[in-house]
């Protein structure tokens, strides 16, 4: 790849950010995580997850969480630098999300898509649209966001998101098996997926992942779900 494709996809990631974590409350850190170190970036504004994210290595398979924590919870981390947060400990979340993968060598499943092409077809045929539709490498990911960050008062309330993200989840899968499909479920608070402008490095070549649509104006309440589930 020559200099100006791979500045084009880092561009990817700085719109990404200033989307994902527009409504970031000042209070909390988002976590940027290698697959190959384990190691946890901690950030608390869009710029710094911008800058940190820009100078790892791009033979690394790099993932932003969904799931944001209280800078006291990271502060009092014993290790922060090599620890993820628990779902029990998230406070607030930006939205829920959807990994559908299609068939490839590495993989071995035959109950996948077999193109992206298809893959898309599923996505369009799902009842609410995406904000962000991020190409993979080797699928799509899906990021439905939130008119605003979904923050928790108590247990109860993080068990609700959950709840909701599951089902969101599940209504998803039930879409792909009318067509022979499965997906990937991606309802656990504390998920980790991949980040824009980074690269998938799990195959023989490393393939850029990359924005395919996004529309920062299009957002949702948790409740906007509710009659799809």
């Amino acid at each position: 790849m020559n200099v100006m494709e791979e500045y084009k996809y880092r561009k990817h990631m700085e719109a990404f950010l200033k989307v994902f974590l527009k409504y970031k409350y000042p209070e909390e850190e988002a976590v940027i995580w290698s697959l190959e170190t384990k190691r946890s970036h901690w950030c608390k504004t869009i710029d710094q997850a911008l800058s940190t994210a820009m100078n790892l290595d791009k033979n690394q398979n790099i993932y932003i969480g969904g799931g944001l924590a209280s800078e006291e919870y990271v502060e009092n981390l014993d290790n922060k630098e090599y620890s993820r947060c628990t779902k029990e400990n998230i406070s607030s979340i930006v939205g829920f999300s959807l990994d559908i993968d299609v068939q490839a060598p590495h993989r071995g499943k035959d109950n996948l898509p077999p193109t992206k092409e298809k893959a898309m077809e599923l996505i369009k045929s799902l009842p609410l649209k995406p904000t962000v539709i991020i190409d993979s490498g080797y699928g799509y990911q899906l990021w439905y966001l939130f008119k605003e960050h979904w923050q928790f008062e108590d247990e109860e309330e993080r068990k609700e998101a959950e709840r909701l993200s599951k089902l969101w989840n599940m209504t998803a899968y039930a879409y792909a098996a009318k067509r022979g499909w499965a997906i990937d479920m991606t309802f656990n608070l504390d998920r980790l997926m991949r980040l824009p402008g980074t690269y998938n490095n799990k195959g023989d070549d490393p393939l850029p992942v990359k924005i395919v649509e996004m529309n920062e104006d299009l957002r949702y309440s948790p409740d906007d779900f509710e009659q799809f589930l």
